[in-house]
């Protein structure tokens, strides 16, 4: 790329350019291609995991945009197909947390890689 609208490279544009990579990979790549809402599931989860932090299923109901229904039942199609795994909290039994899979890493490698 270089350029946007022949202007030269500089660092705004560049952050143009990478959300421009980002959106075309998610795109064409992703696949959680069912909604967006799957999407921004995983990276939450990603997210949240990566910091140390653990995450339950109310909290990526609460985040994510949709309904509880839905978020709740794209969680579970998550699971069952590998992306996400659910494990006992072992401060509370009672709850259950989430955790991204291994199987989400190599996509998220390619994902940062991009700039």
């Amino acid at each position: 790329m270089g350029e946007l609208n022949g202007k030269a490279s500089d660092p705004y544009t560049q952050r143009i350019e990478n959300i421009i990579k980002r959106r075309s990979w998610l795109r064409n790549t992703d696949p959680f291609k069912i909604s967006p809402i799957v999407t921004d599931i995983v990276f939450y989860v990603y997210t949240k995991n990566y910091e140390g932090e653990t995450v339950n299923i109310s909290e990526v109901v609460r985040h994510c945009r949709g309904s509880e229904r839905a978020v709740r039942g794209h969680i579970k199609s998550l699971i069952e197909g590998g992306w996400l795994s659910l494990e006992r909290s072992s401060s509370d039994r009672r709850q259950s947390l989430l955790k991204v899979s291994e199987r989400v890493n190599p996509l998220m490698r390619q994902y940062i890689d991009l700039d």
